[in-house]
This record gives structure tokens, C-alpha cells and sequence, in this order.
């Protein structure tokens, strides 16, 4: 019995498998009918009469925003994903590679997506470069999981822009900072965004104190916890 099911969880893997690259040509498709769209757009912006309020209209209109719109409005896909996906529909050649991949099945749209975001101020060189790491198949032949896929997506980038990297972590450690709103039923959200590892630290120290709360019997869940000893502690 147990090796009729193990042949049964196979089989149905296999199709799972198949699904999903069926699914990834389907994203191609989807990919270069959004890159048809916004030539369209683009079209349009370029044909309205170059006098006065036209051309000023021209200025306002974002072809990428206009499109992302209106896929949002037509499919229910928030605006956001569409305009990540517009990222690489608007831009073949620079990710030929990472397209070339979702066509044979070999990538997912996600993965894709995640490529050109992060490689977004790359030069169409490094790109290349990045893409054809991140596309290597593992030792056995397969797809990698999606954690080792991040992480060589990181050395790629890490390896062709060692400078970059450092000027952008430079940037966004310039735009530290803390930030609240007031959220639904007297509620209120808080969010600090700091270096890595000392968010990092922050969260094991509260983790760790929360525990420790836990196991002398304090009936608070640990979420709680730790949100009770961070606002305490900035509070003092």
C-alpha cells in the first residue's frame, strides 16, 4: 500500500511539474501582450498635437501607469505587481535571457519579476551576466528552490556591482528612519527601518526576553510580548 501511494504522490508531482511549466509559457504570453499594450500607450502619448494643453497632458501621462491601470482594472492584479511585471515586459532584450527561460518553461513569472526588480540599475551587461547565474540548473538537473535561487541572485549582483552595492547601501542607510499611522480600532502601526544586522539584533533580544517571560508563566502570546517589551522599552 504505501508503495502505491508513493507511486501515486509521483505521478501527480510529475503533473504538477507539467502544470507549471505550461503556466510559465502562459506568462510569457501574458509578458509580451503587457510590452504590446504600452508600445500602444506609448503610440498614443506620441500622436497627441504638439500645441498647449496637449503637450502638456504628454508630460503628465505615464504610459507605464496608464497600462498598469488598466490591466489592474481589467484583471484584479494589483497595480504594483503589474507595474513589477511591466519592469520586464517593457524591456526584451535587456532580459532575453530570463524571457527565454519562462518561454521553455524553465523559470516562473515570479522569478523573472524578482530579476529584473532588483537588477533594475544594472547595466544590460551585468544583467546578462546575473541572469545566466540565477538560470544554472542545480547538480541533479532541477529547478532550484526558491531560497537558493535568491541567494545566487545576490552573489550574481553582488559580484558585477561591488561598488554599486556599496553606494546603495550607503543610500538606503541615508533614508533610516521611523515611521507610524494609526491603524483600524484604536490601533496604531509602527515601522523602523535600520541597518540589517541591528534589526536583527533587536528582534532575537525581544524574542529571547519574550521566551524567557513564557516560561515563568506570563499568559501573553509571544507576538505580544515582544510588542509590549519594544513599546516599554521605547517608551523609557
Amino acid at each position: 500500500m504505501t508503495e502505491g501511494l508513493l507511486r501515486a504522490g509521483e505521478a501527480v508531482m510529475a503533473q504538477v511539474e507539467a502544470l507549471e511549466a505550461v503556466k510559465a509559457r502562459v506568462e510569457a504570453d501574458l509578458l509580451a501582450a503587457y510590452g504590446a499594450l504600452h508600445t500602444i500607450q506609448v503610440q498614443q502619448v506620441e500622436a497627441l498635437p504638439r500645441g498647449g494643453s496637449a503637450v502638456r497632458m504628454a508630460r503628465l501621462v505615464s504610459p507605464e501607469r496608464v497600462v498598469a491601470e488598466e490591466v489592474a482594472l481589467a484583471t484584479g492584479v494589483g497595480v504594483g505587481e503589474v507595474s513589477r511585471r511591466l519592469t520586464v515586459a517593457t524591456a526584451p532584450r535587456r532580459h532575453r535571457r530570463i524571457l527565454h527561460a519562462l518561454r521553455c518553461g524553465a523559470t516562473s513569472l515570479h522569478r523573472a519579476v524578482q530579476v529584473a526588480c532588483e537588477t533594475a540599475l544594472l547595466s544590460d551587461a551585468d544583467v546578462a551576466v546575473v541572469e545566466e547565474a540565477v538560470l544554472a540548473p542545480s547538480r541533479d538537473g532541477r529547478v532550484v528552490g526558491q531560497r537558493t535561487f535568491t541567494a545566487r541572485l545576490r552573489r550574481a549582483m553582488a559580484s558585477v556591482d561591488a561598488r554599486g552595492s556599496v553606494e546603495r547601501r550607503a543610500h538606503a542607510r541615508a533614508r533610516r528612519g521611523v515611521f507610524g499611522r494609526v491603524v483600524e480600532d484604536g490601533m496604531g502601526c509602527l515601522t523602523l527601518t535600520a541597518d540589517a544586522a541591528c534589526i536583527a539584533a533587536v528582534l532575537d533580544r525581544l524574542d529571547t526576553r519574550a521566551r524567557a517571560l513564557r516560561g515563568t508563566g506570563d499568559p501573553r502570546t509571544l507576538d505580544q510580548l515582544r510588542c509590549d517589551l519594544a513599546t516599554e522599552a521605547l517608551l523609557r
